[in-house]
């Protein structure tokens, strides 16, 4: 494929990817809000989370440089599947889809990166996305 159709393809993903995390988060809050567990914090601290996300994914299709639309992938891909893993009995199985696409398109960014900075800026995104579950869980 070539460079253009990569970037091309990777915003596209990127954008339905965090369409997908904004519904599935309306559905997370309708159902907390059906349990009565609206005031709790860690279920809001997750929501927001979550909206964060889609907002990590909407802005890495603006970015310029390559290696910042890959950070910002990394990081929005990495918590979409942390919170996969950990909501995988719940809401966690509805953002798998979310998930997959913001991995294609980091996949696909990450071809645009000289190998090296690659890694670095996806090991960089998925531990900072490790930082943000874990002040999420421990709240």
């Amino acid at each position: 494929m070539s460079r253009f159709g990569d970037e091309a393809g990777a915003r596209a993903l990127s954008i339905v990817a965090a369409v997908l995390t904004g519904a599935v988060t309306a559905v997370y809050w309708y159902l907390i809000t059906d349990q009565g567990n609206q005031q709790e914090r860690r279920p809001q601290l997750v929501a927001i989370s979550l909206l964060a996300t889609a907002g990590v994914l909407l802005a890495s299709t603006v970015m310029r440089a390559h290696a910042a639309q890959l950070a910002l992938l990394s990081v929005g891909s990495a918590t979409l599947v942390i919170w996969a893993l950990l909501g995988a009995l719940s809401i966690g199985v509805l953002l798998l889809p979310a998930a997959a696409l913001s991995l294609i398109a980091a996949s696909k960014t990450s071809h645009l990166v000289p190998t090296a900075q690659a890694w670095l800026t996806v090991a960089g995104g998925a531990i900072a996305a490790l930082f943000l579950a874990f002040i999420v869980l421990l709240a």
